[in-house]
């Protein structure tokens, strides 16, 4: 990509202050209307798994480095989730076809051959429907106007079905849900990752992946600072280091994750870099689109379902049409691959499983209900009879019927004299 094209992308993907490709190139003073990761440091694909690189395909020449123009969240093993304003064409009026568009994941450096690349086979976006807000495949006929608003920014977010699975490294992040919605409270520490700029909207782009720190900033100070009407609190979030600046995303990292601690090491996604005005300015956060909450969320969800039912080809491929499927009915399958023994002698069990698919996990020791669970899972027990049990909820809200379980005793360990 020439250095014009990453600059125009840049404007369409600040994690903490950009506004979408059109409203990128409005006049304005220097640094306005940008989107990148300044501030930051550099980190590694291994940190952030689930952070994807949005590329041109390899058929326009380069490398990684010279494709890459957006970011972007593995959310299933076959779907991205990632700013609208990076996959629309605002000459046509419309999202362009998934042949534009390459996925880059488990990569650190851009340049690099590490991870894979892997062609998108569908674009996903949202429109309104006779229930609310609903995922539209473009291999179906069109049945509204997409909700994604060119002006004002608002339903920023859009799916990339993925030819092949990504391999790892890469690894889906959960979005929140109802009950972890303090999590990302007004104060609540965050994260931001991207290739984008990391000093002006010109640039420098790094190579390898960078991370940084900011802070969520509650709707009313975000609605009356110099982000102004351009914000909506139904579908956006803003994010920064607030007033004082100093750490935002920038051009080149729209589309990427705004995430938030969730404990044990993990992580939920809650904003898609969307815009701002400037990056990393005083009082000027970054705006993201807000998939923690509703409406948004739940459209989300079922976007993933009919992406896993969209054949790939798109329209005109086989299958393609208004036979495509819209949902995802089976339920997911959990298998431990690791429990102690039958009679041990340890106190603190130790827990491994595995899923058929991307799936959220609600464990059970004892009776005592520990949701959200995460595989390694460890707890110190009593001595006696003990039992655990793990069950999967997928992307579309299929609850595994029977739980993984395991029963197991912990004996008195013999006295010595």
């Amino acid at each position: 990509m020439s250095s014009k094209l990453r600059f125009a992308a840049a404007f369409s993907v600040a994690a903490t202050i950009l506004i979408t490709s059109t409203a990128a190139t409005a006049s304005g003073p220097p640094g306005a209307n940008q989107s990148r990761i300044v501030g930051g440091k550099p980190t590694t694909i291994e940190e952030w798994p689930w952070q994807v690189a949005v590329a041109h395909p390899p058929a326009e020449g380069g490398d990684g480095y010279d494709r890459q123009f957006c970011g972007g969240s593995l959310v299933d093993a076959r779907v991205v989730l990632t700013a609208a304003h990076c996959v629309f064409d605002s000459d046509a009026g419309a999202f362009s076809p998934p042949s534009e568009f390459s996925i880059i994941s488990g990569r650190t450096t851009l340049s690099s051959g590490q991870g894979a690349e892997t062609p998108v086979s569908e674009v996903v976006y949202f429109v309104s429907g006779p229930s609310g807000p609903q995922p539209q495949s473009q291999a179906q006929p069109t049945s509204s106007p997409p909700l994604y608003n060119e002006s004002s920014s608002q339903w920023d977010v859009v799916l990339l079905e993925l030819a092949t699975p990504a391999p790892a490294p890469a690894r889906p992040v959960l979005t929140t849900n109802e009950a972890e919605r303090s999590l990302w409270d007004p104060g609540a520490q965050a994260f931001v990752t991207g290739w984008g700029s990391t000093a002006t909207a010109a640039g420098p782009y790094p190579d390898d992946l960078q991370e940084g720190e900011v802070e969520i900033i509650d709707d009313g100070t975000c609605e009356t600072s110099q982000v102004g009407g351009s914000f909506d609190p139904q579908t956006m979030v803003c994010a920064g280091k607030f007033p004082q600046g100093g750490t935002d995303t920038c051009q080149g990292d729209s589309g990427g994750p705004l995430v938030v601690p969730a404990g044990t090491g993990q992580f939920r996604l809650v904003g898609v870099t969307s815009f701002g005005t400037g990056c990393a300015f005083p009082t000027q956060p970054g705006v993201y689109a807000r998939v923690g909450d509703n409406p948004i969320r739940d459209a989300v969800a079922a976007g993933v379902a009919l992406a896993r039912g969209v054949p790939a080809g798109g329209p005109g491929g086989a299958g393609g049409g208004a036979g495509a499927s819209v949902g995802d009915p089976t339920p997911p399958q959990t298998t431990l691959v690791k429990h102690p023994r039958k009679r041990s002698k340890k106190r603190t069990a130790r827990f491994k499983w595995t899923a058929d698919e991307s799936a959220r996990f609600s464990c059970k020791l004892d009776g005592r209900v520990i949701d959200l669970c995460q595989s390694p899972f460890a707890k110190r027990v009593k001595r006696g009879r003990h039992t655990f049990s793990v069950r999967a909820t997928d992307g579309a809200g299929n609850v595994e019927p029977d739980p993984a379980a395991f029963t197991w005793k912990v004996k008195k360990k013999r006295q010595r004299r």
